[in-house]
């Protein structure tokens, strides 16, 4: 009978025990879970910014004429409808005239969107596990 009694106050000794190791895990695997997600949110704001890039410049070699209205236009279009509506809102675009740029280079028919993203978080520990910024950069060559 006295070992039946022992086992139940070892049982009871290890619940604790399995309490206080949940307790230490808990906050490193929730740290581990937030980077997972920051980490596809951020993929998923670069995959935006390319294929919003590659989007620019394809319409930028599609028009006759490169001016400067046109490359205003180009310009107005993505900022409004797709980069300041980010589904993450983790980076924003500070200013659009000169962080998204179109660069048309006439000697070699070559188009070049860079369009750079600043953080739009500043809390200390977000800030030092993501990059202040990022930049896309895309070419295309014009056929015409």
């Amino acid at each position: 009978m006295d070992s039946y009694y022992k086992e139940g106050a070892a049982m009871k000794k290890s619940k604790g025990q399995v309490l206080v190791e949940f307790a230490l895990i808990l906050p490193l695997f929730l740290l581990l879970l937030l980077g997972i997600i920051y980490s596809g949110m951020l993929f998923h704001d670069y995959t935006t910014l390319s294929n919003i890039a590659r989007s620019s410049a394809r319409e930028a070699a599609v028009i006759g004429t490169l001016d400067d209205t046109a490359i205003a236009n180009i310009k107005s279009h993505y900022t409004k409808d797709s980069i300041n509506n980010l589904w993450t809102s983790l980076y924003k675009l500070n200013n659009a005239d000169e962080d998204f740029d179109i660069i048309h280079n006439a000697a070699n028919k070559e188009i070049i969107v860079n369009i750079k993203m600043s953080l739009n978080y500043s809390p200390v520990i977000l800030g030092s596990m993501l990059p202040q910024n990022f930049n896309v950069l895309y070419y295309m060559k014009r056929d015409s």
